[in-house]
């Protein structure tokens, strides 16, 4: 599954008379928005911006939304890589009911290493994503493209 978003790009000015500039509003979030002067920067921020909502859910424990087919006139935002992957081992989880006490028993690690790998904060090795993702059944791939 690729963790991305429909962003929707607008002028600012649409939102308040005067203002320059961009506005992104990501509706698979609440509408969550952010604010650039330019489409790269507001791009940018948007990006940022799914840092910050994902890792909140991972922190709190609540669902994640699926991303929604993309709108017209959207434009598609990758979660950030280091988030997506923590995120990918998150819903893994969630989706089959499993523990950070079992993944850990499955990893044959301590719980508080699973809890560190879901951890936004705490580098972890894509060896380490790599070994949760497959305790748990999954896989993991890399696609490049330009940026």
């Amino acid at each position: 599954m690729r963790l991305a978003y429909g962003v929707r790009i607008r002028p600012a000015s649409e939102w308040a008379e005067g203002e320059t500039g961009f506005v992104a509003t990501i509706r698979d979030f609440d509408r969550a928005a952010t604010q650039g002067e330019t489409i790269e920067e507001v791009t940018a921020r948007a990006a940022d911006l799914l840092y910050t909502l994902v890792e909140d859910a991972i922190e709190r424990g609540l669902d994640l939304p699926a991303p929604s087919p993309l709108e017209e006139g959207e434009t598609l935002v990758d979660v950030p890589f280091d988030i997506a992957a923590i995120a990918s081992i998150y819903l893994a989880m969630r989706a089959q009911r499993i523990s950070k006490v079992e993944l850990a028993r499955r990893m044959g690690k301590d719980e508080k290493e699973v809890r560190r790998l879901l951890d936004p904060s705490h580098g972890t090795r894509i060896s380490t994503v790599r070994a949760a993702l497959e305790a748990l059944g999954q896989k993991v791939s890399i696609e490049l493209a330009p940026a």
